[in-house]
């Protein structure tokens, strides 16, 4: 559109400088005309192009999965700026030559308080009445997998407790619930309404016994690393990031549903693999507080702010 392309050319020429997240068909908008007006430019790579696409569910994504990667792969390459949500996992798909890096999630949790993890133990060891399963995400995103986790309790159902899945989220359910009474668990799954973050959030995790990532495609999830500084013992798919998150054990393959279904029976049934899963997610949170990512953050920010 030459109207879009005039709106960010004259963004770019109005800034001393421009912070493009990618993937994103803007974000590679805005690296072209920065790369044109010769104005320092960062990248903040939040997902992979390849995955996104190519779980979309068109045919027409599909075939643009690999030049979406493409497109965005030369542009990280060649930039002098780069930040990953991720570890390792994006680095190695879209390395950047001889930029500054950084590796920061855009996550931040608040300090951790002892009481959450000693509050979870005790629900695990007196747990009786209705197993809950939960997952924070978009209704409408079918990447996150919601019907996948639907049909893989569909399929576990009769080697598991009674229980009940609550999806806490926003969008159009329209789809995931006639999914639900496709599987017989239309009076089993329920979809929460959105909380604001923070306490309300907390307190719906504090609720859950098994949090579940099902999803196609990652950069790293925010609510898993939520979920795991509430002592959420968690499960989910090798997707993107989620594997810098959770153990290779607790992991099935995206769109896998007998994967999946197997995990939650074999974690469900377990108090020992629960107590295990939430002690070990409780540590590994701190490594997403404010106090730790903040100074990265900002010494990574400052550099980018000086070449400006």
């Amino acid at each position: 559109d030459p109207n879009v392309r005039e709106r960010v050319s004259r963004l770019v020429a109005a800034h001393g400088g421009v912070i493009c997240r990618l993937p994103s068909e803007i974000g590679l908008m805005l690296v072209s005309e920065a790369v044109r007006q010769r104005k320092p430019y960062a990248i903040e790579m939040v997902g992979c192009p390849y995955d996104a696409y190519a779980n979309h569910g068109s045919f027409k994504a599909r075939l643009y999965a690999p030049y979406a990667a493409y497109r965005v792969r030369r542009a990280v390459k060649n930039a002098k700026y780069v930040t990953y949500v991720t570890n390792s996992f994006l680095q190695s798909r879209y390395p950047c030559s001889n930029g500054v890096v950084g590796a920061f999630s855009d996550v931040s949790i608040d300090a951790l308080d002892n009481q959450t993890i000693e509050a979870r133990l005790e629900k695990i060891g007196n747990s009786s009445g209705k197993l809950v399963f939960g997952l924070i995400g978009n209704y409408s995103a079918r990447y996150k997998g919601i019907d996948v986790a639907i049909k893989a309790l569909a399929m576990a159902r009769d080697s598991l407790p009674p229980f009940e899945f609550h999806v806490l989220g926003s969008g159009d359910s329209t789809y995931l619930h006639a999914v639900a009474k496709n599987c017989g668990l239309e009076e089993s799954v329920f979809f929460d309404p959105s909380r604001s973050s923070g306490s309300a959030v907390n307190d719906w995790l504090d609720g859950v016994d098994l949090y579940l990532q099902p999803s196609l495609t990652e950069g790293l999830p925010r609510a898993l690393v939520e979920a795991k500084s509430r002592a959420c013992p968690a499960i989910g798919t090798s997707a993107g990031g989620i594997s810098e998150l959770l153990p290779a054990d607790h992991l099935a393959k995206p769109g896998n549903v007998n994967e999946l279904a197997d995990l939650i029976i074999k974690m469900a049934n377990d108090k020992s693999a629960l107590i295990e899963s939430a002690k070990r997610n409780f540590i590994e949170s701190a490594e997403y507080t404010r106090e730790k990512l903040e100074e990265r953050r900002s010494m990574f920010w400052r550099t980018f702010r000086d070449s400006c």
